[in-house]
């Protein structure tokens, strides 16, 4: 995909709107990462919160999910797949070992892409937790007649991805390289997979922003790319059209809150869904979509693409950002001149504490050595040497973090990414920018895991002879706490 830079002017955007939107997503405190803007074909901004990287590859999320989409359009458009086809008729070996459910038997392609599989709760962890997920997948009980109810469902983007592998005897991720990744330029790419070298198809993807962009371009030009029709308009219409209802979507807690709150009435998960594509409130609009604000949002009507990454609690203030500041700059310049360039550099925001270290409580922490009990980061002591250096001994052997005071200190841990990256729940990460802050007799240390959406803080406070350690993972609330005790005979 040929790609053409411009400022925003010179495709008919205010360069104002672009920052009182990135102004509303810093004030609505949204934890943006990275965001690139396209219209007209064209880039018109490219943007990341210092310290992270326009070219960093960034964990998607359930964003993954449109990616499966695209394959499966392609084995359609090949005439691999239909989407009338049954389930079991892909799995043949695996039903004549299990006991498959007469709702199961019903259940087809089209039903695995709309989230409407019968399933009533869907369980997810399924497919890390189980040694043989597929036959699990075909032998659990569908409550509902397939087609009746939307119901999220990751599991069913993992069977996706399955078939995808039956049918074309590679994986997801080596099916796409040639039909989507390398036409539009996506060169770096990382998709987590199971034991069986399959992606996982809902989640584990990972690309930098701008490869967000230009598959969102791609969607938007409906397959064509650089005049070539490389993927049928027809099958992407469908894909992005509202095919069920999502109105009545159940067992999401955020979105209960959300629901609540009369400024998010109505949402942008209540517009429907298509093929593994959520639709917006702005009429026409569409987005790809991954938890803790993962987007890449596809507008028609004024031919842009928004694509952005973010930690976000409340991710929906990324959305009203677009719809309320940015899309009225559109064809309404204030100047033919524009200069992008004028827009403020961004970064993420540091640890919030007192002045300086010399005015500080925490000197009774360091030097010592702190025993750590059992924890999910495999942490086994723990050492503060001195502000801003920290030594830690793990699973994975000794290691140090440095960190700085209003300032990010890069760490590469050399852990290696995650093997997997779902649940949402706390673990290492290898690649850290840390700062740390004080208060009072607490010291703290703020962690941005680079490419995923996380932070850690850990916060450390005397107790007696030892410290209690707290750590928290945001977004998502992940958190534990632990007691550790001074290891006698070992200090500075």
């Amino acid at each position: 995909m040929v790609l053409e830079q411009c400022v925003p002017e010179k495709q008919n955007v205010d360069s104002k709107a672009i920052e009182r939107m990135f102004d509303y997503w810093d004030k609505m405190n949204t934890h943006v990462h990275s965001c690139a803007i396209m219209r007209g074909g064209k880039l018109i901004s490219l943007c990341a919160w210092k310290p992270y990287k326009i070219d960093s590859l960034h964990m998607l999320n359930s964003m993954s999910k449109t990616f499966t989409s695209i394959g499966v359009m392609y084995a359609m458009q090949e005439g691999l797949i239909d989407e009338e086809d049954y389930v079991i008729s892909f799995f043949p070996e695996v039903c004549s070992e299990v006991k498959i459910c007469e709702n199961m038997k019903k259940m087809k392609v089209k039903h695995l892409l709309t989230m409407t599989t019968g399933h009533y709760p869907d369980n997810a962890d399924f497919i890390i937790n189980d040694s043989d997920p597929v036959k699990m997948f075909l032998s659990s009980d569908v409550l509902l007649e397939p087609g009746t109810k939307y119901v999220y469902n990751t599991g069913a983007t993992y069977m996706i991805s399955l078939i995808i592998s039956k049918v074309t005897g590679m994986s997801l991720s080596e099916y796409l390289v040639p039909r989507l990744f390398e036409p539009i330029g996506i060169e770096n790419i990382f998709w987590e997979s199971d034991s069986d070298g399959n992606s996982y198809g809902g989640f584990g993807l990972n690309i930098d922003i701008l490869s967000a962009a230009k598959t969102g371009q791609f969607l938007l030009n409906r397959g064509s790319v650089d005049g070539r029709q490389l993927l049928s308009p027809e099958l992407i219409d469908r894909a992005t059209s509202a095919l069920v209802s999502t109105a009545d979507m159940e067992g999401q807690a955020w979105l209960d809150e959300l629901r609540e709150c009369k400024e998010w009435q109505p949402s942008d998960w209540d517009c429907g869904y298509g093929w593994q594509i959520w639709r917006c409130v702005y009429k026409g609009a569409y987005r790809a979509d991954g938890a803790f604000g993962q987007y890449c949002v596809i507008v028609p009507e004024h031919d842009l693409v928004v694509a952005v990454f973010s930690g976000s609690e409340c991710s929906q203030y990324l959305l009203k950002g677009i719809w309320d500041c940015l899309i009225p700059g559109i064809d309404c310049c204030e100047s033919n001149i524009g200069d992008s360039s004028v827009l403020k550099k961004r970064k993420s925001e540091f640890m919030s504490g007192s002045s300086g270290p010399e005015e500080q409580e925490t000197d009774s922490l360091f030097g010592g050595v702190y025993s750590v009990p059992d924890n999910p980061l495999g942490i086994k002591s723990i050492r503060l040497v001195s502000y801003g250096l920290t030594e830690f001994e793990g699973c994975r052997g000794s290691y140090e973090i440095k960190s700085g005071y209003n300032e990010w200190i890069y760490n590469d841990l050399g852990f290696g990414v995650p093997k997997c990256s779902f649940p949402f729940v706390i673990r290492p990460y290898s690649r850290l920018n840390a700062t740390y802050a004080f208060q009072g007799n607490e010291y703290k240390i703020r962690m941005l895991c680079d490419g995923y959406a996380y932070y850690h803080e850990m916060k450390m406070i005397k107790d007696g002879d030892g410290i209690l350690l707290k750590c928290l993972q945001y977004p998502g609330g992940d958190s534990f706490e632990v007691r550790c005790a001074e290891v006698k005979g070992k200090d500075c």
